[in-house]
This record gives C-alpha cells, structure tokens and sequence, in this order.
C-alpha cells in the first residue's frame, strides 16, 4: 500500500540495519517505521492522483467469521490473525507485533543461535483481495470446513515463502497445492 500511495520506503535489507536503526530513529525530523512490524496504517495519507481502488469492503460480520475460523484452523502456528492495513495487492503476509524484533532481524539471531526459535508471526489478511474474499464465502459453509483449513494452511505457506521463511512441511504444502490447482483446472 505504501507503493500505491506514493510513500518513499527505505529498503533495509542487511541485518545491521535494525540495530543502526535503533540508534538512529529518525531523519529531518521524520521517524523511521518499519512496515514489517505492528499495525501500519497508511489510510491517513492521500491516494497517488488517479489510483482508485474499487473494490468493495468486505462486510464486517464477513469479516470477523473469516478471521475466527483462521485462528481456529492455524491455531498455535500464528501468534494472531487480523485484517492488513497495508496490504494492496498481496492476499497475505506475515508481520511481527509492534514491540517485537524485526523479522529479518529475528533470522539473523536465530542463524547465529542467539535465540532458540523464531517467535509466532501475526498473519495479515487483504479484505479486498478476490482470494480473501472468496474464503470469506467459504467460512460461511460449515460443510466445507475441511476446503476451508486446507486454504487456511496454503495461505500460511504462502505468507512464509514470501517473507523467506521455511515451510514446515513441504511435502504437504505440495499436495494441497496440487489438489487446488486440479480443482481450478477442472472447474
């Protein structure tokens, strides 16, 4: 979302960047925010000129089915399970909590066996995306509660590979995976 904004990021990308950060914390007056980490609310800043989005919110009560039913069926693999703010064109992503360490920050330490395990990420869910949309539609059917965690877990998996993180189980990502895309090709 910041992209579709407008708004200048810096890419931090070097493990010493987090701690150079903590010293530093702003520039001209301008506090550095990292967009990996808490609850990032682009929504005050105005819209690049002629960028609209038209997709229609997701209703609320839509919404909060979507969101229990993914803390139920990812359980204790997500420390948390909300609506993204930043999210524009993503379905998911893996975020750490406000106070937490940063994520690459965090795979730095746990390389050079700092810390023992990588904390639980917050999954973040675009309401507007047609993925996210479509399992909203699927939460409501109980009948297809074993669809709906099969999705539930793909996402997971997705969000992982995007932030460079190991998939636990490879061998289970693939076949739910190849049953999806089977079911799409059928369909």
């Amino acid at each position: 979302q910041a992209m579709a904004k407008g708004v200048e990021v810096l890419l931090l990308d070097d493990p010493v960047d987090e701690f150079w950060l903590q010293e530093v914390k702003d520039f001209d007056g301008k506090a550095f925010r990292s967009l990996t980490r808490g609850d990032v609310d682009l929504s005050g800043v105005k819209d690049v000129e002629g960028a609209k989005d038209e997709t229609p919110a997701l209703p609320e009560d839509a919404l909060k089915r979507l969101v229990a039913r993914l803390k139920v069926t990812l359980g204790e693999a997500v420390g948390d399970v909300r609506a993204s703010k930043r999210l524009k064109d993503s379905a998911v992503c893996l975020v750490a909590e406000e106070h937490g360490l940063d994520l690459r920050l965090e795979r730095f330490l746990k390389q050079h066996s700092q810390i023992s395990q990588l904390s639980k990420r917050v999954l973040e869910i675009n309401p507007q995306h047609a993925l996210i949309r479509a399992m909203a539609d699927l939460a409501k059917d109980t009948a297809k509660g074993q669809e709906f965690d099969e999705v539930g877990k793909l996402l997971l998996d997705q969000a992982r590979i995007v932030e460079g993180e190991p998939i636990p189980d490879p061998g289970a990502f693939s076949r739910r995976m190849s049953s999806f895309l089977a079911k799409g090709l059928a369909a």
